[in-house]
């Protein structure tokens, strides 16, 4: 389609030398900088200093007007401009039958030597040949020094700006042959928005309107350069150099990349991107390219709608009448509701993973790049840091080489961390630590995570490596492999009796009758190791169990004979490591014997809980084909005798889902503050009181640290046992649970909601936000 099929809709035409409504253009008009529309790819023509060559602008009656094109010169009453894009001569007239106020008429008086002072103000549309003479000297004075003083009144350069957009509407618009013209417009333009958009709203608005325009245009070249965009905070309007390049795309059935994508989703009116999108936008632009990449390889394909890109025009000079310019083989993308939702659900879920790194950022300003906040990044991210987390990385690969787990001290790990004290971390530091290992596919033990001790330079530790889905909280099953052998390595100290091979067998024992996860396992494996060097105290022990009821005791008992059974087969050396546990339970040591054999000839499952399933509905399963009789002599394979026992899946499956309070206490065993390290708990948030009553979540929490937080409430302030022992009835680790409602705090007060080490402070004012 030619330049000649727009289509120019005309209002009225403006009177002579009236106003415009709009806003006073003055100096002092300054509001908050914005990003400005990056200027196209292809590069702007080499302006050279030469002598001006002007080109005709028509061929009215009376008029000599010339433009003057990019890269030229004039020398005007003395001032030589260099760069040209401008109208000189007499007698241009506009659309409506003005004179160009852009027009530099040469005959007009230029007072050089200013005898008085320019007015600092030019007013509304303003026009060259109704200013001062000494404004006129001002404005050839501001031409000649490169048109980039900052501090030349706002009118200036609109009255510059004037003489572009006639270029374009009127000059351009009509004679196709002049569009080479167009990219050193618009960068010129570009450069004036970028330094006068942040002093002047008017500037900033029209100016954005106009390179919107220039674009259209643009769009019209099928040979067009990529139309870039940046994500303005300035939100309500949307791009047209945007609008062009996905309904581009969309009518050429090219797929739509990530980074167009994203500033779709930005741009999109009915989206409210949160602060994480803005605070740590390099962070998020990255994850939200893989996560579209992963959601649509290859770019996203869409269909072309019925709505196309249009444009309504009212220019800046009184001389040009508003327009609206439409693009028939354009459509606008953006009227398209199903893509833009699926767009903002994938933005939205890259917030949620980038929220917890944005609110450490919000504490830590200077903070980017650091190995603390590395660890709240997601893997794919943390995975392209280098710096101190390359020291990290590279540390770990020296130490496990080719094994897959190794024994290693940790001072060397604990050096590499930014700390206040130098021999120990923090548990929130710990915490980070070990998710940071995680994101780089290595594991610890102890893990602070389930349930061990923070990070001591004069400990032992075991590195190995962990898959990238690996849990990052322990699992019932888990938690009660970990309780079995941590009771059977206390009671091996206690009389020196349980050798490290019977925990090793154990464990491989716990390993299968469990059904672990293959990360659980290697965990596992990791923490047995371990468990040869650790030196676990029974400090406190013997009085934890002797205050638990009798009943519970028992409970806890017969679910440890019940894993050791679930294969049908116990070995000498578990006997053994029960015994000593039920002795240490309280319990009668001889009802080992009868319970095992109680678990091992059970014949008849467990009563159903829920409806049984004869046969799946549908078409019958093949079957498999009779073996062939058994012949004289001969013995077939599939008549071969099969084993005595094996092992009822739903029993096992049963018997954890049943005692899975049995698994929380167990957890609770080793909370001593006395203990290296105390054994994991069991992580159950929820958003009901013990009495069943439904408690609202708050914004940010899930429903155990809501609990939490009402109950902190109460009063204004707790001492630090006080508060251990309320974040215990929640199933929480205290440091973890003051470090998350502070974020939830800062993130939407400003400010902490819990101040204070011995004597926790409640702050009044963040705690009503948050329950508001």
């Amino acid at each position: 389609m030619g330049l000649l099929d727009w289509l120019f809709k005309k209002k009225d035409k403006p009177t002579e030398g009236g106003p415009k409504a709009q806003t006073p253009r003055t100096q002092a008009q300054r509001t908050e900088p914005a990003p400005h529309l990056r200027p196209p790819a292809t590069p702007s023509p080499k302006r050279q200093i030469a002598v001006a060559t002007p080109s005709a602008v028509g061929k009215e009656a009376g008029s000599d007007a010339k433009w003057i094109s990019a890269g030229q010169r004039i020398k005007i009453h003395g001032y030589e401009i260099q760069g040209g894009m401008l109208y000189i001569g007499r007698g241009l007239k506009t659309p409506s039958g003005q004179v160009e106020p852009a027009l530099i008429d040469p005959d007009l008086p230029v007072n050089s030597k200013r005898s008085r002072s320019p007015d600092p103000d030019l007013g509304y549309s303003p026009a060259y040949r109704t200013i001062t003479p000494e404004n006129r000297a001002t404005y050839l004075a501001w031409l000649a020094g490169g048109r980039r003083d900052p501090s030349v009144p706002i009118g200036y350069v609109f009255l510059f700006m004037y003489g572009l957009e006639r270029r374009v509407v009127v000059d351009i618009l009509s004679n196709a042959s002049l569009e080479s013209e167009l990219p050193a417009i618009r960068s010129e333009m570009a450069d004036l928005l970028h330094l006068f958009g942040p002093i002047n709203a008017s500037f900033r608005r029209d100016a954005t309107r106009f390179i919107d325009l220039i674009d259209i245009v643009f769009a019209q070249n099928t040979n067009r350069p990529l139309l870039s965009v940046t994500l303005n905070p300035d939100r309500w309007s949307v791009p047209t150099t945007l609008r062009i390049e996905l309904g581009t795309r969309a009518a050429q059935g090219m797929a739509i990349p990530a980074d167009l994508a994203l500033a779709w989703a930005w741009y999109l009116p009915e989206h409210s991107p949160r602060t994480a999108a803005t605070r740590c936008k390099d962070e998020f632009a990255r994850l939200f390219a893989i996560r579209f990449d992963q959601k649509y390889p290859g770019g996203l394909v869409i269909r072309p709608g019925k709505a196309r890109v249009q444009l309504s025009y009212a220019a800046a000079s009184a001389g040009l009448h508003q327009q609206t310019l439409r693009l028939p083989d354009i459509p606008d993308i953006f009227e398209q509701k199903v893509p833009g939702k699926k767009l903002i659900e994938l933005f939205d879920s890259v917030t949620d993973e980038l929220d917890a790194y944005s609110r450490w950022l919000a504490r830590n300003p200077d903070g980017a790049g650091s190995l603390a906040a590395v660890a709240l990044l997601p893997p794919e991210l943390a995975a392209q840091s280098t710096g101190a987390v390359q020291q990290v990385r590279d540390w770990a690969n020296r130490q496990l080489g080719q094994h897959a787990t190794v024994k290693v001290p940790s001072a060397e790990l604990v050096r590499m961390w930014p700390s206040a004290t130098s021999d120990r971390l923090a548990k929130s530091e710990s915490v980070s630590l070990a998710q940071l290992l995680g994101t780089l596919g290595y594991g610890i033990e102890p893990d602070v995570r389930f349930g061990g001790a923070p990070f001591s330079a004069d400990a032992q530790i075991v590195l190995f490596r962990v898959p990238p889905d690996a849990p990052h909280s322990t699992t019932p099953g888990y938690n009660a492999a970990m309780t079995l052998v941590h009771l059977a390595r206390a009671v091996g100290m206690a009389d020196g009796d349980v050798s490290y091979q019977e925990i090793d067998l154990l464990g491989e024992h716990l390993e299968s009758s469990l059904h672990l996860l293959p990360a659980e396992k290697a965990r596992l494996h990791a923490h047995l190791m371990w468990l040869t060097t650790a030196d676990i105290k029974l400090a406190g022990l013997k009085r934890r169990l002797d205050v638990i009821d009798p009943t519970r005791r028992l409970s806890i008992g017969n679910l440890l004979v019940s894993i050791a059974a679930a294969d049908g087969v116990v070995s000498p050396s578990e006997v053994t490591i029960l015994t000593k546990i039920f002795g240490l339970l309280g319990l009668d040591p001889t009802l080992v014997t009868s319970q095992l054999h109680a678990s091992l000839t059970r014949t008849s499952p467990p009563p159903a809980t829920n409806p049984v399933v004869v046969r799946p509905g549908g078409a019958p399963e093949p079957g498999y084909r009779i073996p062939p009789p058994k012949q004289q002599g001969k013995t077939s394979p599939a008549t071969a005798t099969a084993p005595a026992f094996v092992l009822d899946d739903a029993v096992l499956q049963q018997k954890i889902r049943d005692t899975s309070e049995v698994t929380a206490l167990l957890g609770n065993i080793f909370e001593d503050p006395e203990d290296e390290i105390p054994s994991p708990t069991s992580h159950a948030p929820s958003h009901q009181t013990e009495a069943g009553e439904s408690v609202p979540r708050i914004d940010g929490l899930d429903g155990a640290h809501s609990l939490l937080l009402r109950a902190l409430a109460k009063r204004g302030e707790w001492n630090r046992t006080e508060f251990e022992d309320l974040a215990t009835e929640y199933h929480l680790m205290p440091d973890g649970a003051i470090d998350m409602l502070n974020e939830v705090a800062y993130d939407t007060t400003g400010e902490p909601v819990i101040e204070g080490d011995d004597v926790l402070t409640v702050n009044t004012y963040a705690m009503e936000q948050l329950l508001a």
